[in-house]
């Protein structure tokens, strides 16, 4: 056997302690426990995987709707999305997608699907130009719907404060186009009840608008005078419009809508820019019951409900922040017992399986005329009574006034069985009740309402006079939950165009 040379035994020796050297060097440095990681990351990030598919684009009421599935295996969150519209002609228009608002919320859970719109598009039907197509791309992932049929084309509005000012669009496969005369301005209102499976008739909604922005900037009336809706058929909807709020960043508006369909949406619109208009805000056209006692305390009977120590009792009317307020006023000069007076009003009200809130602003004052300190016994309340077709239940809504602590000691209104307390209430004060009445009932007295019968301003008085008051009294139906309204961005008149 051939020896090795010299010269070549030293390169192999100065090789194998170069390689020596870097293997020590990458242990002692961590190089190797570093390359293990990008394995499991690889493995994590192999484990999350993007994929969605979109179904059923179209035009309805002027508004975008698209249904997105998400069958991947992590949430989908359409703020952080792009949407691409690609027209016959090959114009494209990019939305944000944090101008999507979808019905279960804009995050997408896994193996979910919803329904979502668009905010600021104005869609219309147009045979000769139209959107072929949509991209939805999310995180790098694209997916990408063709439109074969309900061709429509579509207007971007960035700004909600600015009209749309133009006329190009088409009326082909229009049944309605109207527009209300000598209003400048509307707005397309969604209504989502797709969390409520039955059908809503004659249903009030809460629509809630700045309108203190569009009075500064002269596109409605001071006094929201104004105002007016009307559904997809141009019809007029009856509205109110809550006391003290125009002219504010929350006008708050309730408006009767005729039928919301249960499982799905539906558009109504706000009209506004009429500077010759004058208000149509009518509380009796929107609740099942209203009475904001405009006209006095008519229909309404004081009744002394208990006095074995003699007293008297009498309707009164006045003025109140929220308008005219009508009352029961209670005289008792003292003796041994305490006595109680109501203004009373008897309606029927059939719930029909139908769930009814209640809503009132309360107030009270007293003058006390005894020398003990019997004004513990004091107390003022709306009283509400129900049938369940056999016999008859009331709950007490009461403002307790008196007792040391306030509320050990209160009258106690004969026959309710139930009360929901606002503790402590100052005269003078007026405070707001908002309840579920049907669940009041349940809940208190274990009492399935068949027919709300009657409603009554209640108080009590040892010695003195007592005044309980209230304004703006509204039972109404309610569902759990309620539908979602979202106030559409502003255009001018002249396009509007309802399609089938």
């Amino acid at each position: 056997m051939k020896s090795i040379s010299p010269i070549i035994a030293t390169i192999l020796l100065i090789v194998i302690a170069i390689a020596i050297f870097l293997i020590l060097y990458a242990f002692t440095s961590g190089m190797f426990s570093s390359l293990t990681l990008p394995s499991n990351n690889l493995v994590n990030q192999q484990s999350k995987v993007i994929s969605f598919t979109i179904s059923n684009v179209y035009c309805s009421n002027n508004i975008v709707y698209f249904d997105i599935y998400n069958n991947g295996n992590i949430p989908i969150d359409i703020n952080n999305s792009i949407i691409i519209f690609t027209d016959n002609n090959g114009n494209t228009i990019s939305i944000n997608g944090s101008n999507v608002i979808c019905n279960n919320g804009n995050i997408i859970p896994i193996g979910s699907n919803s329904l979502c719109y668009i905010i600021n598009a104005f869609c219309y039907y147009n045979y000769t130009n139209y959107i072929k197509s949509m991209n939805f791309v999310f995180n790098g992932i694209n997916y990408n719907y063709e439109i074969l049929n309900n061709k429509f084309n579509l207007i971007f509005a960035t700004n909600y404060s600015q009209p749309l000012n133009t006329t190009s669009y088409s009326t082909s496969n229009t049944s309605a186009c109207y527009s209300l005369s000598g209003w400048l301005y509307y707005r397309p209102i969604l209504i989502n009840n797709t969390q409520n499976p039955n059908n809503l008739t004659n249903y009030p909604i809460l629509v809630t608008l700045n309108t203190q922005t569009l009075i500064q900037q002269g596109e409605m009336r001071p006094d929201c005078g104004d105002i007016r809706f009307t559904d997809s058929n141009g019809t007029l909807l009856n509205y109110w419009i809550v006391p003290n709020t125009c002219n504010t960043t929350n006008t708050s508006i309730w408006v009767n809508v005729p039928f919301i369909p249960g499982g799905s949406t539906e558009t109504i619109y706000l009209w506004y820019g009429n500077p010759n208009a004058t208000s149509m805000s009518n509380g009796y056209s929107v609740f099942t019951f209203f009475e904001d006692f405009q006209n006095g305390t008519t229909g309404w009977t004081p009744v002394l409900t208990w006095a074995p120590s003699g007293g008297s009792a009498s309707a009164v009317w006045v003025q109140s922040p929220y308008g005219y307020a009508g009352g029961i006023s209670l005289s008792q000069g003292g003796g041994e017992y305490a006595a109680t007076a109501a203004l009373e009003k008897n309606i029927s009200i059939p719930t029909n399986s139908m769930s009814y809130c209640f809503s009132a602003y309360a107030m009270w004052n007293a003058t006390y005329t005894t020398k003990l300190n019997y004004n513990n016994y004091n107390n003022s309340a709306i009283i509400i009574a129900a049938t369940n077709g056999s016999t008859t239940e009331t709950v007490a809504y009461r403002l307790i006034i008196g007792g040391s602590p306030c509320g050990n000691y209160w009258i106690a209104f004969s026959g309710t069985c139930g009360n929901i307390d606002y503790l402590c209430t100052p005269p003078n004060t007026w405070i707001n009740i908002n309840t579920n009445l049907t669940n009041d009932f349940l809940s208190l007295c274990n009492f399935v309402i068949q027919n709300i019968t009657q409603i009554s301003l209640d108080v009590g008085i040892f010695s003195g006079v007592i005044n309980g008051y209230a304004t703006d009294i509204i039972i109404r139906k309610c569902v759990s939950p309620e539908s979602s309204v979202v106030v559409g961005p502003q255009y001018n008149s002249s396009i509007f165009c309802q399609s089938t």
